[in-house]
């Protein structure tokens, strides 16, 4: 009489293993296409524009048969959508999807720039529909003293109106420069925004200490 061969028994964590594994499988199966990760949206550039006095992103987009909202999207800005005279910005391809509109006030923002010139006490600082009531601080290099040495002269603040003008006075290491590169940085946003006045450009600071 044969011998009965004994029974083997299975770990349960096994069976719930494979059975785990059979109902994945079987999902994956079953599911259609487009319930798996979908590839990200890839936004390329048209054109690089570079922004002038003027401009609006209204009249940029039509320019370009693009929305506001389309280069809000692509370069990242944030309300109030500021543009800067000499910033760069992308154009988008046609392709849109994913974006979302934006009030159309904020579609209209103007350009902001800002004007420095010689004055007798040191620069003068002139801002143009820049950010309402924004905080910057205002930073000074020599260009042409090969290194760059920032130096703080002090904080600047637009009014209501997206606009001031102030003096700054110069110190000493700078008083002799023949040329500088001046900048605001936003306080809230370390947007920076920059200009570089000549010595020849309205030749004051005092006539430009004497024209040394």
């Amino acid at each position: 009489m044969d011998k009965q061969r004994p029974y083997q028994i299975v770990p349960g964590w096994l069976v719930m293993a494979v059975v785990s594994l059979l109902v994945v499988s079987l999902l994956a199966v079953s599911l259609p296409a487009s319930v798996h990760a979908a590839p990200a949206a890839k936004i390329s550039c048209a054109f690089d524009y570079r922004v002038r006095k003027g401009d609006t992103l209204a009249k940029i987009a039509s320019r370009y048969g693009v929305k506001p909202v389309d280069i809000v999207r692509v370069n990242r800005m944030h309300k109030p959508y500021s543009i800067f005279v000499g910033q760069r910005i992308c154009i988008p391809n046609i392709s849109k999807e994913g974006f979302k509109d934006i009030p159309k006030v904020n579609a209209n923002a103007l350009a902001g720039y800002f004007v420095v010139s010689w004055n007798p006490k040191g620069i003068k600082i002139q801002a143009t529909n820049f950010p309402k009531k924004n905080n910057y601080y205002v930073k000074v290099d020599d260009p042409n003293d090969g290194t760059k040495k920032w130096i703080k002269l002090g904080t600047f603040r637009t009014t209501k109106k997206g606009s001031n003008s102030r003096i700054f006075k110069l110190p000493p290491e700078l008083q002799g420069a023949v040329s500088l590169k001046v900048c605001l940085k936003n306080a809230r946003t370390n947007s920076l925004t920059c200009n570089t006045l000549s010595k020849w450009a309205d030749q004051s600071y005092a006539a430009i200490q004497q024209m040394r």
